[in-house]
C-alpha cells in the first residue's frame, strides 16, 4: 500500500509538473506572437522563455534599440529582457542620406499646401515596416523605400510629449518619399498641427514639406 501511495503521489507531481510547463509554452508563445505585433520589425528575432525575452538582429540607430527595449519592458508577462540588438549607425549623427538628398538647415524646409508631385514608375518596391513612436502608437510615420528609413527615424525623433498630445496625432500619417515629408490626416488643434510642422523643420535632411493636413 506504501509503495501504491508513493507512485501515485509521484504520478500525481509529474502530471502537475507537465501541466504547468504546458501552461508557460502557451503563455510564452502568446507573448511571443504580442511582441512581434508591437515591434513590428523584420529584422529583429525574439525568443520568449519563461516569461525570459531574447532580442537579436540589427537596427538603425541606438534611439530604434532603446524604443525596442522600452516596448517589451513594458509588455506585461515579460520577467526580463536580454537585448542583443546591433546598432547599425552608432548615433544619430552617422545616419546617411540618399546622395541626391542634401540636408537642409533647420527652419528653412519649404512648405507646399498643395498635393505632392506624383511619382511615376514601372518597378514595385516594398516599403519598410512602419517607424514605431512608443510616445504616439496610431500615428504612422512610412518610409516608401529603405533609403527613406534614416529621414524617417530623424523626424521620428524630433516628436516629443511635450509638444503635443499623443491623441493629437491619432488619425496623421507621415510619408517620407525621396527627402520630401508628406503629412496627411486629421489633427486635433490648429496648435497641434503646427507644432507638428515646426518639429518637421527643426529635423532637417529633408528638400520639402507637403501640408496636407486638416484640422477637425
Amino acid at each position: 500500500m506504501k509503495i501504491q501511495s508513493i507512485i501515485a503521489i509521484v504520478s500525481s507531481a509529474l502530471l502537475a509538473v507537465n501541466v504547468a510547463a504546458s501552461e508557460v509554452g502557451k503563455a510564452d508563445k502568446a507573448l511571443k506572437t504580442n511582441l512581434k505585433q508591437a515591434i513590428n520589425q523584420r529584422n529583429v528575432d525574439i525568443d520568449v522563455d519563461e516569461g525570459i525575452v531574447t532580442l537579436e538582429g540589427e537596427v538603425r540607430t541606438e534611439e530604434d534599440r532603446q524604443a525596442i527595449n522600452d516596448i517589451v519592458r513594458s509588455t506585461p508577462g515579460v520577467a526580463a529582457v536580454k537585448n542583443k540588438l546591433k546598432v547599425k549607425f552608432p548615433s544619430p549623427g552617422t545616419a546617411t542620406y540618399p546622395p541626391s538628398i542634401p540636408p537642409a538647415a533647420p527652419g528653412r524646409v519649404p512648405i507646399y499646401t498643395k498635393a505632392p508631385p506624383s511619382v511615376a514608375t514601372t518597378t514595385v518596391v516594398t516599403p519598410p515596416p512602419p517607424v514605431i513612436v512608443p510616445d504616439y502608437p496610431k500615428l504612422k510615420i512610412q518610409a516608401s523605400t529603405e533609403d527613406d528609413l534614416a529621414l524617417a527615424n530623424k523626424i521620428a525623433r524630433q516628436l516629443r510629449p511635450e509638444s503635443f498630445p499623443a491623441s493629437g496625432l491619432d488619425n496623421v500619417t507621415i510619408t517620407v518619399r525621396d527627402g520630401v515629408a508628406i503629412v496627411q490626416g486629421f489633427t486635433d488643434s490648429k496648435q497641434t498641427h503646427d507644432a507638428l510642422i515646426a518639429s518637421l523643420q527643426t529635423a532637417g535632411g529633408m528638400t520639402a514639406i507637403y501640408d496636407q493636413l486638416q484640422t477637425k
